[in-house]
């Protein structure tokens, strides 16, 4: 049978089952293909002229069309990058895109997607994206760019792509609502700037894996808003099994004790972990009883030794700050005797949202002059802005007790 000759564009009718269903043209090298919905061409290009839309100072990357770089192409013509249109290179090792221009090579709103592409833009920035779409770079490189560019109100993934070279700037973010995701991908400049750099803007998601982001000394890999300003309520920013910094500096205003950031297995920054430490040392003040048994708070004034993902008090309260929930263990240990009397049994709890946990109850013999050590292991399971203090009783008379020393840590 003769092959029929279909031109692009054309509706033809597609049959599955009983069903006959319109169904666009796509002309794929020497053959014909049939695809539901819109048209999706991949058109090759192998000099500035074979982009079928441009003008004297941009190329239009037209939604629904995937522009396949087949040999080394050369421009001064930034790009603009309507909806849903892609650009494809040969393999990330050969160069086949290199931009002249001065203003950002790609202009984005909406899904952008770039594969495999090789390219330099050593006078501008690779990007300016403002919108609510997503651009991709999977397998890409840029050997030589100004900056990287800037990102309002969008979302960028960067998937095994490596941005070398970077004379100016790198990404900088601004606008509510992004997304930031970045897995297997290296980011790096031979100058002191800022590679990555939120700004004030805030994010649903960020999620850095298994990256490099280097630089020399006087640069800074990652810098954001103080206090997890960049991370909207209730969600966390993930930084895992990444090299962050090099010579540079890899935070600023950043903390892998922040409530909203999650850090894991880092070359330069420690693991987030929720914990508290806080002490009280010589303390003269006594803690009033209220009767036989009844537990109160420990009085006195509590050293915070140090406190992460959560807040130490003077008054020896630890409140948990992090967004999700977390097991934690505690351990408090006092000295304690009464204040008058004889030989009475001390008692120490753990008390949760000012409740005390009645089985977390240790005890032990005492007299004034002469005071026991107890020790009160115990764990739970924390809410953000769950609590815990250390609680003491006098488990045999209604005397008031006396707290000496104490350590509680939460960790």
């Amino acid at each position: 049978m003769a092959q029929q000759v279909i031109d692009v564009g054309t509706v033809a009718n597609d049959r599955t089952g009983d069903t006959w269903r319109d169904a666009w043209v796509k002309q794929n090298t020497m053959n014909a293909e049939l695809f539901s919905g819109a048209p999706v061409i991949k058109i090759p290009i192998s000099e500035e002229a074979d982009f079928p839309s441009q003008t004297a100072t941009t190329i239009t990357l037209q939604t629904g069309f995937a522009y396949e770089l087949i040999d080394l192409v050369t421009t001064a013509k930034r790009f603009i990058c309507e909806p849903n249109s892609a650009l494809i290179g040969p393999s990330l090792n050969v160069p086949a895109l290199i931009y002249t221009g001065v203003l950002p090579m790609f202009t984005t709103t909406q899904q952008f997607y770039m594969f495999q592409v090789n390219f330099n833009c050593a006078n501008s920035d690779i990007i300016d994206h403002n919108g609510p779409g997503f651009v991709v770079f999977n397998s890409c490189v840029c050997s030589l760019c100004s900056s990287c560019g800037d990102i309002a109100s969008g979302r960028l993934s960067l998937v095994h792509t490596s941005i070398f070279g970077i004379t100016s700037s790198g990404f900088t973010w601004s606008g509510t609502g992004n997304q930031f995701v970045v897995f297997d991908a290296i980011l790096f400049t031979a100058v002191a700037l800022t590679l990555v750099d939120f700004s004030t803007a805030t994010f649903s998601d960020i999620s850095i894996s298994g990256s490099s982001i280097t630089g020399p000394v006087g640069s800074t890999a990652i810098s954001g808003t103080t206090a997890s300003g960049n991370i909207e309520s209730g969600r966390i920013g993930v930084i895992f099994d990444s090299n962050l910094g090099g010579l540079g500096t890899p935070l600023n205003n950043i903390s892998n004790d922040d409530d909203s950031w999650q850090f894991l297995l880092n070359d330069t920054i420690g693991d987030t972990h929720p914990d508290g430490l806080m002490s009280m040392q010589a303390n003269a003040t006594a803690t009033t009883i209220a009767g036989v048994s009844t537990p109160v708070l420990a009085a006195g004034t509590w050293v915070v030794e140090s406190d992460s993902q959560g807040t130490g008090t003077t008054a020896g309260r630890f409140t948990y700050s992090g967004v999700r929930p977390v097991h934690l263990p505690l351990t408090a240990a006092v000295t304690i005797e009464p204040t008058t009397g004889g030989a009475q049994l001390m008692g120490a709890s753990i008390a949760i949202g000012g409740v005390v946990v009645a089985n977390s109850l240790r005890t032990a013999s005492a007299s004034p002059g002469n005071p026991a050590s107890i020790t009160v292991p115990w764990q739970d399971i924390f809410a953000s802005a769950g609590y815990a203090e250390v609680w003491v009783s006098n488990e045999g008379t209604g005397n008031n007790v006396l707290v000496t020393s104490a350590i509680f840590r939460v960790n």
